[in-house]
C-alpha cells in the first residue's frame, strides 16, 4: 500500500464536491473503514426531494425564494426544480455570476451561501454515525474537496473558499476543506487512476502510456481543457500525470437551455395567451420541466423526429383566446423542428471544436507535442449529438489523427476524480505553466560593460584559468551575463541607463527576473529558488529591515525583461521580514573612514532566498534565509490566470531587491 494512500486512510470520510452550474455531484469514500475497500468511490444520492426513478445522482443547482419580502428560501435542489409545485422566485445558473461585475456580487454570494448550506445539511444528514463506524459527524475526520473551473480567477477562487466556509464546511475541528483542483484535472485523475491501476478502456480504445491526452470537460456553464502526458506505471500502482496544459471557455449546456427558452418564447408568442399564461413564463416552465431535459439528453445524430415538449396548461380553455391552434402544437405538445435544436447545439459545439483545434495545433507547433487521444466528459460531453459532431470533425482533420474517448461516467467524473486524487495524495507531479511569473528587481551595472563581459563572451568555460576561487568568480560572471547580458546592453536604448544609489553604485532599475516562462514544464515537488539581496541604512533599527517584492505575470513565453509589455500585470507584493537574519550573516558596507570621507553612506547588505512552488492553478511564493532555516514571509499565492490585476502599489514602500 502506498504511503499516500496510508496517509489518506487517516480520514473517516472523503467527499468530492463538484459544484456545477446546472447540477451538483458528490462522491465519497471511507478510507479509514477497515472493512471497506479504501479505493471504493461511491456517488452520494440521498438528496431530499429526489423521487423514485428520478436521476438522483446529481442534485439541481436551483433555489426558490418567497416572492414576498424578505424573500425567505423555500426550496432547493429537486424541490425547486418544478416551479408549478413551488411558486416563487427561482434562482439558477448563478455559478457563472461569481466574479462577474455585470451581476450584483453580494446577491450572488448570498445564493452561494444558501445553496452550499443546503448541500452541507444534506451531507450531514446523509452520514449518521451508523455510516461512520459509530463516530458522530462532528467528531469524524472528514475531508471536503471542491473543484473549480479553469475560467475562475484566483480572487474568485478565494471568494468561493470563503463562501464554502461560511456555508458550514470545515466548522468542526477534524473537518478539512480543500478548494482549487481544476475540473479537467479531476477528470484526468478519475480516468487514469482506479482500482486496478490500469487506464480505462473507454470508447475508442485504451489510453496510451507516455502519450499526451486532451481532457475536455464540457459541463453546464464552462468547458475546461487540460492536456496531460500519461506517465508510465507498474500494475496496481498509481499513474501520475505530467506536462499539464490548461485552458477554459464559457461553453456549456446552460447556453443551450437559455437559447431553447428564447426559441420557445418566440414560438408561443404566435398565440393569443391570457396574462396568466404569458409566453415568457410558459417558456421558462417548459424549459424547467423534465420533458425538455429528457428530450435534450435523447437528442442524437440519427434522431430524425421533431423535438416534442408538453405545453403546460394548453388544454385549459383560458390558455388561448382563439380556437385556432398552430400546426406546431398538437395534442398539448409543442413540436420543434430538429434543425432548430441542431442550431442551438451547434452554437456550443462549434466553439468547442475550435478550442480543441487551437490547443492541439498550439502544442504541435510550439512544443512538438502531438495529441493522439481526446477524452470527453461533462453534462454537455455526455450528449450523443456533441460526441458525434466532435468525432466527425476529428476524423476529417488529417492533421490531428486523434482518437475520441468518452468518459465511463461523464457527468460524475469530476466528483469521483476529486476523491481519487485525494486518496492517492495527488496525481500531477509536473505541468506546463499557464503564464510567466516574474519578480521585479534591480541589476547592477558594471562601470565598463564591454570590459567586464568581453572575456566571458569569447573564452570557453573550459579555458577559464586561475585558482578555484577565480574560476568560481568567473563562472558566476558568465552565468550572470547569460541571464542579464541582454538587459545591460539594451538598458540605454530603453531609457534605463542607470540609477545611482547612496553609495554611488549604478543599477538598472525595474527589471524583471522571469523565473518561470509560460509553457515551461515545472514540478510541484521541485520549488524554484532565486537569491536576492537588499540594502538598509546602518542606523536603521533592526526591526525596520522590511522589504517588499513585487510579483508580476505575463501571457508571453518570452516577456520583456523590463516588464514593459502591455500584458504584464502586478498581482501582489511579498512582504519580507529580514530583521531575524543573524548579525554574522549581514554584510556591512562603507563602514571605513575612507568610504565615509568620499561621501559613501554606511549600510548593510542582507541576502535571502525567494522560493516558488508552481501548482496547477497558481504559484505559492515565500522567502527564506540562505540556509532555509527560517521562513521570512508569509506564503502568497499568485494566480496562473492570464489576466492579472493592476496591482495597486500606492501603499507599498518602494524597497528594491537586487540580483545577487
Amino acid at each position: 500500500m502506498s504511503s499516500d494512500l496510508m496517509a489518506a486512510m487517516a480520514d473517516d470520510l472523503v467527499l468530492g464536491i463538484d459544484f456545477g452550474t446546472t447540477c451538483t455531484g458528490v462522491a465519497y469514500a471511507f478510507p479509514g473503514d477497515k472493512d471497506a475497500d479504501p479505493n471504493m468511490v461511491r456517488t452520494f444520492q440521498n438528496w431530499p426531494g429526489a423521487t423514485p426513478g428520478a436521476n438522483g445522482k446529481k442534485v439541481p443547482t436551483v433555489l426558490t425564494y418567497d416572492a414576498s419580502p424578505p424573500h425567505h428560501l423555500l426550496e432547493w435542489g429537486f424541490g425547486a426544480q418544478n416551479p408549478t409545485t413551488t411558486p416563487g422566485i427561482s434562482e439558477e445558473w448563478f455559478k457563472t455570476r461569481l466574479g462577474d461585475s455585470k451581476h450584483d456580487q453580494e446577491h450572488t454570494k448570498s445564493l452561494f451561501r444558501d445553496y452550499l448550506g443546503c448541500v452541507y445539511t444534506a451531507l450531514m444528514e446523509g452520514f449518521p454515525p451508523s455510516k461512520l463506524q459509530g463516530i458522530s459527524w462532528q467528531d469524524a475526520a472528514i475531508k471536503f474537496i471542491f473543484s473549480v473551473p479553469t475560467t475562475w480567477r484566483l480572487d474568485v477562487v478565494e471568494t468561493f473558499k470563503e463562501l464554502v466556509h461560511e456555508a458550514g464546511f470545515g466548522r468542526f475541528e477534524r473537518h478539512q476543506v480543500q478548494v482549487g483542483l481544476p475540473e479537467p484535472h479531476a477528470v484526468a485523475a478519475f480516468e487514469v487512476l482506479y482500482e486496478s491501476g490500469q487506464f480505462f478502456n473507454s470508447d475508442g480504445g485504451p489510453l496510451l502510456e507516455g502519450k499526451p491526452v486532451l481532457f475536455v470537460d464540457a459541463g453546464g456553464g464552462t468547458t475546461d481543457f487540460c492536456v496531460a502526458r500519461m506517465g508510465e506505471s507498474k500494475p496496481l500502482q498509481p499513474t501520475r500525470l505530467a506536462n499539464v496544459f490548461t485552458h477554459g471557455h464559457h461553453i456549456g449546456s446552460t447556453y443551450i437551455d437559455q437559447s431553447f427558452q428564447k426559441l420557445i418564447e418566440t414560438q408561443l408568442r404566435s398565440f393569443n395567451l391570457t396574462p396568466s399564461h404569458d409566453a415568457q413564463n410558459t417558456a421558462v416552465l417548459m424549459r424547467m420541466l423534465p420533458g425538455f431535459e429528457n428530450e435534450k439528453h435523447r437528442f442524437g445524430p440519427h434522431n430524425d423526429v421533431d423535438f416534442q415538449i408538453p405545453v403546460p396548461g394548453l388544454k385549459d380553455p383560458t390558455m388561448c383566446s382563439s380556437s385556432t391552434i398552430s400546426s406546431t402544437i398538437r395534442g398539448g405538445v409543442l413540436r420543434t423542428r430538429r434543425c432548430d435544436l441542431e442550431r442551438l447545439f451547434d452554437a456550443q459545439v462549434q466553439p468547442l471544436i475550435s478550442d480543441v483545434d487551437f490547443i492541439t495545433k498550439h502544442l504541435s507547433r510550439n512544443q512538438g507535442i502531438h495529441v493522439e487521444d481526446i477524452l470527453l466528459s461533462g453534462g454537455l460531453g455526455s450528449s450523443a449529438y456533441v460526441q458525434h459532431r466532435l468525432r466527425e470533425h476529428i476524423c476529417k482533420d488529417e492533421s490531428t489523427m486523434a482518437r475520441l474517448h468518452i468518459s465511463t461516467i461523464p457527468r460524475l467524473a469530476v466528483c469521483h476524480g476529486l476523491v481519487i486524487h485525494a486518496l492517492h495524495g495527488g496525481v500531477f507531479h509536473s505541468h506546463c505553466s499557464r503564464v510567466s511569473f516574474g519578480l521585479v528587481c534591480r541589476v547592477r551595472k558594471p562601470r565598463s560593460l564591454e570590459s567586464t563581459f568581453q572575456a566571458i563572451r569569447t573564452k570557453p568555460k573550459r579555458d577559464i584559468g586561475g585558482n578555484d576561487s577565480d574560476n568560481k568568480a568567473r563562472l558566476k560572471d558568465r552565468s550572470f551575463f547569460d541571464r542579464w547580458g541582454a538587459v545591460l546592453s539594451q538598458a540605454k536604448e530603453k531609457g534605463r541607463d542607470k540609477v545611482i544609489d547612496s553609495s554611488g553604485r549604478s543599477w538598472i532599475d525595474n527589471c524583471v527576473d522571469w523565473f518561470i516562462k509560460m509553457d515551461q514544464v515545472t514540478h510541484t515537488d521541485q520549488p524554484i529558488s532565486r537569491k536576492f539581496s537588499t540594502f538598509f541604512a546602518q542606523d536603521l533599527p533592526i526591526d525596520g529591515r522590511i522589504c517588499y517584492v513585487r510579483i508580476v505575470t505575463s501571457t508571453q513565453s518570452t516577456p520583456s525583461v523590463f516588464g514593459d509589455g502591455v500584458d504584464v500585470g502586478t498581482h501582489t507584493f511579498l512582504k519580507v521580514d529580514l530583521s531575524t537574519i543573524p548579525t554574522h550573516e549581514v554584510e556591512e558596507k562603507n563602514t571605513n573612514l575612507l568610504s565615509q570621507a568620499i561621501g559613501k553612506k554606511p549600510h548593510v547588505k542582507v541576502e535571502f532566498l525567494i522560493e516558488a512552488t508552481i501548482g496547477l492553478a497558481d504559484a505559492e511564493i515565500r522567502c527564506f534565509d540562505l540556509g532555509k532555516r527560517k521562513i521570512l514571509s508569509q506564503a502568497v499565492r499568485v494566480t496562473a490566470n492570464p489576466h492579472p490585476s493592476s496591482g495597486d502599489s500606492s501603499h507599498v514602500p518602494q524597497t528594491c531587491i537586487h540580483v545577487t
